[in-house]
């Protein structure tokens, strides 16, 4: 990358707005998605002021405190945006965005910042840690292949999750309701002697 830098750091709730430029957190970074809900904004001024941190279609933030290493690529619609406390990776010359943030969500590169993390009471990740994880680098059109392979698998998966973690909710609901009509009296519990 051309850059690597890090968000606003330095007292960031002293710029919070009710409406303005969206600025985002680490609770809006999950691996490989932006997660809008629950976005803090700052001033137009203060964007311009801070325009060392305002985030460009393309670029990648990480989490660096929490969940360090995870990451997203910034997509169109936050362009312009700024962050919190968020390693920013400029847009990379030699990858092809979506997937060298495969490449920061993956198992080699969770144990690279595992062991490289830093921090008393919580893991840390900066941008120095980031210049020191070692990944591959097939050339653009192979990028392009496993995207094309990997993308359609990830949805699936994705979908998957999402109907599993409706079925937990619905099990947890049966649950509670079978437990009031027991504690009730709406339904028999006594066994035959």
């Amino acid at each position: 990358s051309r850059n690597i830098t890090v968000g606003i750091v330095q007292k960031p709730t002293q710029y919070y707005v009710d409406e303005g430029v969206p600025a985002l957190r680490a609770v809006n970074v999950e691996s490989n998605e932006i997660v809008k809900d629950d976005l803090v904004h700052i001033s137009e001024e203060c964007n311009e002021e801070l325009g060392g941190s305002r985030l460009r279609a393309g670029d990648l933030i990480s989490v660096r405190r929490g969940d360090p290493g995870t990451t997203a690529v910034v997509p169109e619609e936050l362009d312009g945006a700024n962050c919190i406390s968020m390693v920013i990776i400029r847009k990379p010359d030699e990858y092809i965005p979506e997937f060298l943030c495969h490449l920061m969500n993956s198992e080699v590169s969770r144990s690279q910042v595992e062991a490289g993390t830093t921090g008393a009471t919580m893991e840390h990740f900066n941008a120095g840690d980031v210049q020191e994880l070692s990944f591959p680098k097939p050339d653009i059109e192979e990028q392009r292949e496993i995207l094309d392979w990997l993308s359609p698998r990830i949805r699936e998966i994705d979908e998957l999750r999402e109907k599993i973690n409706e079925g937990i909710e619905l099990l947890k609901k049966y649950r509670t309701a079978l437990i009031t009509e027991a504690v009730t009296g709406q339904i028999d519990v006594r066994g035959e002697v």
